[in-house]
């Protein structure tokens, strides 16, 4: 049986009637579910952005905080090669001065060394000066006739009082004695050597 147009759509008709549905009516529920389906699919796609987005966001957030890291670390590092560079330059540093200070000892461990000889050559001045007065004394003995020594008067005032005054216990005698017995007179200087064999003389 061939159907015409006009009897499909009265066909249509029909079946809305018994539906209680109208065409109207069913075209808007069918654009309805429509944009509901175009709604949800806009949706997931906004969603699935966002989530996306929001991956991208935390991955280069993760990135950014590792170059940080990463940044700080080379910091770091490069604080430790200067701390071992300034190690290794105080190592060299307390050589030198280790080198210096042992130098320094060597050569006041000579001038101590030198200091005592000096003293052994003062001793050794002295005692041969004092031996050369005595020397002299006897040697003026020796040579001079002896009218000369009858008129030759052996004395040293200031030189007396000074021993005087030194020593209250030497006697005037005794100093008169010792002046004639090295040839002490009145043009003689008073040397430290000369003081140092006199006393001697009276205190032995």
């Amino acid at each position: 049986m061939v159907v015409k147009h006009n009897d499909n759509d009265k066909l249509k008709e029909n079946i809305f009637i018994q539906n209680g549905i109208s065409q109207d009516n069913l075209s808007k529920e069918v654009i309805l579910n429509q944009s509901n389906n175009d709604f949800l699919s806009d949706r997931n796609e906004i969603n699935r952005f966002n989530n996306m987005t929001q991956e991208l966001l935390d991955k280069d957030k993760e990135i950014q905080d590792l170059k940080n890291k990463n940044s700080i670390m080379n910091i770091e590092m490069d604080k430790l090669k200067q701390d071992i560079k300034r190690g290794n330059t105080y190592k060299v540093e307390n050589d030198l001065l280790k080198e210096r200070i042992n130098e320094q000892y060597k050569v006041h461990k000579e001038l101590l060394d030198y200091k005592v000889k000096y003293k052994e050559l003062e001793l050794l001045k002295e005692k041969d000066e004092s031996m050369v007065v005595s020397l002299k004394s006897i040697i003026r003995k020796l040579m001079k006739p002896e009218y000369e020594e009858d008129n030759i008067l052996y004395k040293h005032d200031t030189l007396k009082n000074l021993l005087l005054k030194k020593n209250s216990e030497y006697k005037s005698e005794e100093i008169d004695k010792l002046f004639i017995e090295m040839e002490i007179t009145e043009d003689i200087d008073i040397t430290k050597n000369l003081l140092i064999t006199i006393i001697e003389s009276l205190d032995n």
